[in-house]
C-alpha cells in the first residue's frame, strides 16, 4: 500500500463561481509517497525541509487521505523509510 503526500492547498474558485482543488498531483505540489519501506521523493527533500521548517507549527503537508502534518509530525510519518531520489521532478503518482 502507497500513500502520496503534498502541499496542504486550498480550493481555487474559478470564474465561474465554482470552487476547485488545485491538482495535487502537480509536481509543484506533489511531494512524495511513501511505498513499502521507502519514501519516493517528488521534489527535492532539502527544499521541503527549508520550506516546511520555516513554519514548525504549521500543518503544510497533507496526504492523500486528507490528514495534515507538520513538518515534525510528516518526518515521523517516514522516519526509518529508505529515501528514493530517482523520481524529483518527474510526474508520478
Amino acid at each position: 500500500m502507497s500513500t502520496n503526500f503534498h502541499w496542504t492547498v486550498t480550493s481555487s474558485v474559478l470564474p465561474t463561481g465554482e470552487t476547485a482543488r488545485p491538482d495535487i498531483d502537480d509536481l509543484k505540489v506533489h511531494i512524495g509517497q511513501r511505498s513499502g519501506r521507502s519514501f519516493h521523493w517528488a521534489q527535492d527533500p532539502t527544499v521541503v525541509a527549508r520550506l516546511a521548517a520555516a513554519r514548525p507549527r504549521a500543518k503544510l503537508i497533507e496526504d492523500e487521505y486528507g490528514r495534515r502534518y507538520t513538518w515534525a509530525q510528516f518526518q515521523e510519518a517516514i522516519a526509518g523509510l529508505e529515501p528514493y531520489l530517482a523520481l524529483v521532478g518527474k510526474w508520478f503518482s
